[in-house]
C-alpha cells in the first residue's frame, strides 16, 4: 500500500474541487483568488454546487470562461464530503486540490502544492488566520504556522480548507467517509492514508487565508458539531492507537465551563472562549451518547 513506487508527471493537470453551499457571499473572493494562480501547468476547477438556495449558482456560471471552471452538482443530500466525492468522480486532474468557498488561496497556492507533491502522496497547506479576521476570533486557538497539526494526540492531518492528494492515492485510500457531516472529515481521510502507508507532507507555501466565525452563536455551532464527531473518530481508531481522553482532563473542562459561565455577560473575546468550550464539550457528550463511546 501507499504511493511510493508510482510514476507521476512532474506538471500534473491539477482539479481543484471546491465545494459550494450557499456561499454566495464570499464566492468572488475565492474566484479572484483562485484566477490569480502562478502555476504555470494545466488545472481546473471543479465547483460542486451541494444544494444550495441563494445565488451561489449564478455567480459561479458567471465565471465559467473567465476560470477553467466546471459546476457540478449533487444529488439531493447535503454534506461536505457527498460534495467532495461528487467532484473527485468527474475531475480530470492528476491532483486534486481542495478548498473551502469562504477563504482566499495565495497566488503561489497550487504551485506549492505541486512542489510538496513531488514526495509525498497528500499534503497539507498553512493556514493564515489573520489577514480575514481583522477584530475577530483572536481568542480562538491557532494552528501551527510550521508544520501540520496533530488531532487528538494521535496523528498529523491535513486541513480540509487547503490540501491535495494524488488521485492514485485517492483512488487506493477511498472517498471521503460521508458519516463524517459534523467535522473532522479531514482528520479521518488523514488517519486513514497514514495507517494504509501513505506519505503526508506540509507545504508552507501554499497558504490560505482562513475565515473564521464572526458570531457567537457561529462559534459555539462549529466547535459543537467538532466535539461531535470525535467519538466517533475514537470509536474508529482506538484500536489502531489512538489514545482516550484522560478522565482528569475531562473534569477539569466542564469544572472550567461551570467556574467561568458569567464569562458570558463579560468582553467578547471571554464570552468567544466560553462559548468555544461549551460548544466542544456539549458536542464531545452528544457525540459520546450517539456513537456508544465514551470519549468525552
Amino acid at each position: 500500500m501507499g504511493g511510493g513506487e508510482v510514476t507521476r508527471p512532474t506538471v500534473p493537470f491539477v482539479s481543484v474541487v471546491m465545494p459550494v453551499r450557499n456561499g454566495e457571499r464570499w464566492l468572488p473572493f475565492q474566484l479572484r483568488a483562485l484566477e490569480r494562480q502562478t502555476y504555470p501547468g494545466p488545472w481546473d476547477v471543479v465547483a460542486v454546487d451541494n444544494g444550495s438556495t441563494d445565488g451561489s449558482r449564478g455567480v459561479l456560471e458567471s465565471w465559467v470562461g473567465r476560470l477553467p471552471l466546471r459546476v457540478v452538482e449533487t444529488d439531493a443530500r447535503a454534506g461536505i464530503n457527498i460534495a467532495r466525492n461528487t467532484g473527485c468522480a468527474g475531475a480530470r486532474g492528476d491532483l486534486f486540490a481542495f478548498c473551502d468557498v469562504d477563504d482566499e488561496v495565495g497566488p503561489d497556492w497550487l504551485a506549492a502544492l505541486v512542489e510538496a507533491a513531488q514526495s509525498h502522496d497528500l499534503i497539507g497547506g498553512r493556514l493564515d488566520e489573520d489577514a480575514l479576521n481583522v477584530g475577530v476570533g483572536s481568542f480562538r486557538p491557532r494552528l501551527p504556522a510550521d508544520g501540520l497539526p496533530v488531532a487528538l494526540g494521535f496523528l498529523p492531518f491535513a486541513l480540509g480548507a487547503n490540501f491535495a492528494v494524488w488521485r492514485d492515492a485517492f483512488d487506493e485510500i477511498g472517498n471521503f467517509d460521508e458519516a463524517y457531516t459534523c467535522g473532522n472529515d479531514d482528520v479521518e481521510f488523514s488517519f486513514r492514508a497514514q495507517l494504509a502507508g501513505f506519505r503526508l507532507g506540509y507545504a508552507p507555501g501554499a497558504v490560505v487565508s482562513y475565515r473564521h466565525r464572526e458570531t457567537g452563536r457561529e462559534l459555539f455551532n462549529q466547535f459543537r458539531t467538532y466535539g461531535r464527531s470525535e467519538p466517533l473518530l475514537y470509536r474508529r481508531y482506538a484500536s489502531q492507537g489512538m489514545p482516550p481522553t484522560p478522565l482528569p482532563q475531562v473534569l477539569r473542562r466542564w469544572a472550567r465551563i461551570v467556574v467561568t459561565a458569567p464569562a458570558v455577560l463579560g468582553s467578547p473575546q471571554r464570552r468567544g472562549m466560553w462559548l468555544l468550550r461549551a460548544g466542544f464539550s456539549l458536542g464531545r457528550l452528544e457525540g459520546a451518547i450517539r456513537h456508544r463511546t465514551a470519549y468525552l
